[in-house]
């Protein structure tokens, strides 16, 4: 059995954010809020949701800026990973994380929408909604974590590092794919069989992964 475990940690906005959300014409102003809200809430507790909580398509009203690194910019092809509120990762990672036991994990198809030109991206995407957590921090033996406490006690990872993080050895079993609720910012962890096999795919480096040491 091996000795590690793997947390996705936050990248660069500017390399994999654009602006999609619920599409203007399907919510007003309010709805989206709302939605948005109760989705960060329920999302980062490691439960499955139903399809019926998350868009069918996404909407970026960005639009391409080619040659003015000072704008947002929209590619021609979008990154394996785009950050939203859960993760967006790329049909090619789904299909690597469906050979694993993912437990009560959903794949939810999404279409990428432009809407300066009303195209959807010739794409494959699903929103990733991580349904299975496990007690994973040791937050005494771990660097970079930063503590809050409001009416709950959580953290989070300000300073990603290799081995940065301890976790518990109870993790190694179970799932391969989890989150643990008390690590706020939409950080999920996998096992190191699940780690290879995307880095074997060429797919682990869209998700930064850092490794954690195991107590």
């Amino acid at each position: 059995m091996s000795e590690h475990v793997w947390v996705s940690t936050p990248q660069s906005l500017f390399e994999t954010h654009f602006g999609f959300g619920w599409p203007e014409t399907q919510l007003s102003l309010q709805e989206r809020a709302d939605a948005y809200n109760a989705l960060i809430l329920d999302s980062e507790k490691g439960m499955p949701l139903p399809q019926n909580r998350f868009p069918q398509t996404l909407e970026t009203q960005f639009t391409p800026t080619p040659g003015d690194p000072h704008k947002s910019k929209l590619p021609a092809k979008l990154p394996h990973f785009v950050q939203w509120t859960c993760p967006v990762i790329s049909k090619d990672i789904a299909d690597v994380l469906r050979q694993f036991d993912i437990g009560a994990t959903n794949l939810y198809p999404v279409a990428m929408r432009r809407a300066d030109n009303g195209t959807t991206y010739d794409q494959d995407f699903v929103i990733l909604n991580v349904g299975v957590a496990k007690d994973t921090l040791v937050p005494d033996q771990s660097r970079g974590l930063k503590e809050y406490k409001l009416a709950w006690t959580f953290y989070r990872y300000r300073s990603p590092q290799e081995d940065g993080l301890a976790v518990k050895r109870s993790v190694l079993d179970g799932s391969d794919i989890w989150l643990d609720p008390v690590l706020r910012g939409g950080m999920f962890f996998v096992s190191d069989r699940l780690h290879d096999a995307l880095s074997n795919a060429g797919l682990a480096a869209p998700l930064a992964f850092k490794r954690c040491r195991v107590t």
